[in-house]
């Protein structure tokens, strides 16, 4: 096994190919699945021969779990026995939160690595895991954020479930203006600084809508500032938590000029100027809140690089 490719995007510290060490805390497998399984059900040594030759006829694809699975015994009884297997407690679906746990990580990465975080206490986060053999993703996490991992188990169904519960709401809105934006044809061009040109860049459906989604989760993630940051081959968008900066959108290139001409005509900046750093300031209601947001831009490379600072007016 080896850490997946895309760790080098969403986890800078992790490194390729490195050897896989199981999570701090797993026990060693002292007893075969098959023989625990046995124990704690109704399965029959018959029933475990006829796995083992569906396994062998597949190339040993599946796991035996799997295959006993579809036959003779229940999920339930498969968790027990990876349970008592690797000495890691079973979570059960509702204590699971609805909510998203790490900004920072990407749905693409815990989908791959079939890992769901449940909860973050201080330093200590707690995984659910549906394949306790394969720790490259959990690994990942500590290599590149130090944290102290507890592991769950829970079974891959409602791992995938409550993945795409967490994220489908933001991956549909975000897939929506993306479509919107395509279907307009909006390019990348940073030749041009005509001002009509620019102002139709920043009444584009697709990126109005894209402007306030990204400040409205920003609020609704507690975010004090928000940074959008250009860069050779995109746009990344950062939001600032607790004192900590979170990754949480990489937006293609060409949506460079119109993203920040929306947001400087927002904060009422000259959207021509780009060599100068300017700052402006937007009022508005997002997320049901009255926000004040002090914005600055700053010439760079790729293009001006942008903060907002979100002040909550209600409770200030």
């Amino acid at each position: 096994m080896r850490i997946s490719s895309t760790c080098s995007v969403h986890f800078p510290g992790c490194l390729q190919n490195k050897p896989v060490v199981l999570p701090q805390g797993r026990s060693t497998m002292k007893e075969k699945i098959a023989g625990i399984i046995k124990k704690i059900s109704n399965i029959t040594d018959s029933d475990i021969e006829k796995a083992l030759d569906i396994q062998r006829l597949e190339g040993y694809k599946r796991r035996i779990g799997e295959i006993l699975i579809e036959s003779v015994i229940s999920r339930e009884d498969f968790l027990k026995a990876l349970s008592l297997q690797f000495d890691i407690p079973v979570i059960n679906e509702e204590d699971i939160p609805s909510g998203i746990v790490l900004e920072n990580i990407s749905f693409n990465f815990l989908k791959t690595n079939k890992i769901l975080p449940v909860r973050l206490a201080g330093n200590v986060l707690d995984i659910a895991v549906a394949d306790p053999t394969d720790s490259s993703g959990v690994d990942a996490i500590r290599a590149s954020y130090g944290y102290e991992i507890r592991l769950f188990l829970v079974s891959g169904e409602i791992l995938e479930r409550k993945l795409d519960e967490m994220y489908e709401s933001h991956g549909a809105v975000m897939q929506r203006i993306f479509d919107d934006v395509e279907k307009d044809g909006i390019r990348e061009d940073e030749s041009t600084g005509e001002l009509d040109h620019l102002r139709d860049l920043a009444q584009d459906k697709g990126i109005v809508q894209l402007v306030h989604v990204i400040i409205e989760n920003a609020v609704r993630d507690r975010a004090s500032d928000v940074h959008v940051e250009p860069e050779e081959k995109g746009v990344k968008v950062r939001y600032r938590i607790d004192g900590i900066l979170y990754e949480r959108e990489r937006l293609p290139a060409r949506m460079r000029p119109a993203i920040t001409s929306r947001i400087k005509l927002l904060a009422q900046m000259n959207i021509a100027e780009r060599r100068l750093p300017q700052d402006g300031r937007i009022k508005g209601r997002y997320s049901d809140k009255e926000i004040d947001i002090r914005v600055s831009t700053l010439p760079t490379v790729y293009g001006e690089s942008i903060v907002m600072r979100l002040l909550d007016k209600e409770s200030a």
